[in-house]
């Protein structure tokens, strides 16, 4: 072979060696990027990721896949997204359960809530609330607590299923108001709406924009919500503080975290992509903020300190009223 040919050969040869880098190298994205919801199809969760679909493909010049993944208290869905490569191409749009309290419900997850994931940004929170059937003869919280202090045992609370957000914040509003009040539990949000405003239960934690419709058919009334400010959806409803009882908190929040060890500039793009599109009023004003949502947007150092923070609320109350799923 002569000089030339081989000096062709070998560029040749060295181009087949890089193709497969420079095709991991391309810039991020470069394909459609899924996103994990941990809920059925046609749930809150659901629906605000699909609003925000089309709003994040447009960032990326890439198709944004919502894929659900339900059941098992978010952990079919976390477990999908922790063993996905970790490329940013698979996201998971986590509620505070999957990441915060299911490692305290649970001896053994087949994820690691910590060292699994890579924190992007907190999307949205939004605080619950109590609400009570309009049989029962309470216009504020103060007046619930009276009535269950004169009936011990005499009054009870849905909840979506133990370990659910609406179970810790009733067992955390029991230690708080010192009541004996029953749980009841059900297997999902229907159900538990359903009852509550035929009167068959008498209370529940939800949030604002789950109760609204029942609240304005008056067949549910909401006596008060978590927050440091009243909800827009209901602002003639007291925040816990103002209701009288300061310590009791009721956050939910979701955020949007990939596997862990995808890379930091993978990382930071969508942190800015997220954060982008929940700035957009377009995007927040009707598939957040109508239904009761703070949009939020932090840096992923801030996420991971909100998930810290939501785990060492809800561990004392867990412990307290020994809630274990296994």
């Amino acid at each position: 072979m002569n000089p030339v040919r081989r000096i062709c050969a070998a560029l040749l040869a060295l181009g087949a060696l890089a193709a497969p880098h420079q095709a991991s190298a391309q810039a991020f994205p470069y394909k459609p990027v899924k996103l994990v919801v941990p809920f059925a199809a046609g749930g809150t969760n659901d629906v605000f990721t699909r609003a925000m679909a089309p709003f994040l493909a447009a960032e990326w010049g890439q198709p944004a896949i919502v894929e659900n993944r339900p059941g098992a208290g978010n952990i079919i869905a976390a477990e999908s997204v922790a063993r996905s490569a970790p490329d940013g191409y698979s996201l998971f749009i986590a509620s505070d359960p999957a990441l915060a309290t299911n490692p305290l419900l649970y001896s053994k997850l087949p994820y690691d809530a910590i060292k699994d994931f890579a924190p992007v940004t907190l999307l949205v929170r939004f605080g619950l609330g109590i609400a009570v059937n309009t049989s029962v003869p309470a216009t504020t919280l103060a007046e619930f607590v009276a009535l269950a202090r004169a009936r011990p045992g005499g009054y009870n609370y849905g909840s979506f299923g133990p370990g659910t957000a609406p179970h810790l914040v009733m067992e955390l509003f029991k230690s708080v108001a010192g009541v004996d009040i029953v749980h009841v539990p059900y297997k999902g949000v229907a159900p538990v709406l359903t009852d509550l405003a035929a009167g068959v239960i008498q209370s529940s934690a939800m949030s604002a924009g789950a109760a609204m419709p029942q609240v304005k058919g008056g067949r549910l009334r909401m006596l008060a919500l978590d927050g440091n400010k009243r909800s827009p959806l209901m602002p003639e409803v007291p925040t816990f503080a103002e209701a009288g009882f300061p310590r009791m908190q009721a956050p939910a929040w979701w955020g949007v975290v990939a596997p862990a060890a995808t890379p930091r500039p993978v990382i930071d793009r969508l942190n800015r992509d997220f954060v982008k599109v929940l700035n957009n009023p377009a995007f927040a004003e009707p598939n957040a903020i109508r239904h009761g949502y703070e949009p939020v947007g932090n840096t992923p150092e801030e996420f991971a300190a909100a998930i810290r923070d939501t785990t060492a609320l809800w561990a004392p109350v867990i412990r307290s009223a020994n809630v274990r799923l296994d």
